[in-house]
């Protein structure tokens, strides 16, 4: 069974979501509400295939990846920025999957 990880859900909205809890019938779901220090880091993502990230709000680094060797898939809501480092993330073997569609032109003010 695989075991997914939703990362920074400080608002508690994936523990209750519908799609959610469909997807706990299928997999193991953790959600954490709070940032993972770096010392707890390796014991919380133990055989984590996949992390939910949402926003910008985890760093993805290469202690990251060292940290979460099982990781296999990063699904970013959004796009990838700053916080993600790619070359990192193709050197661990970790894919990265992120939603598009929004829009990239701002508000003529």
């Amino acid at each position: 069974m695989s075991i997914i990880a939703v990362l920074d859900d400080w608002h508690r909205f994936f523990e209750t979501a519908r799609p959610f809890r469909a997807l706990r019938e299928r997999a193991e779901v953790r959600v954490f509400t709070r940032p993972l220090a770096d010392g707890e880091r390796r014991d919380a993502l133990a055989g984590v295939d996949i992390a939910v990230a949402l926003r910008e709000r985890t760093p993805f680094s290469t202690g990251f990846f060292a940290d979460a060797p099982d990781l296999k898939l990063i699904v970013q809501t959004g796009r990838p920025g700053p916080h993600l480092d790619m070359a990192a993330a193709t050197k661990a073997g970790v894919a990265v999957s992120s939603a598009s569609g929004s829009g990239g032109a701002s508000t003529v003010e």
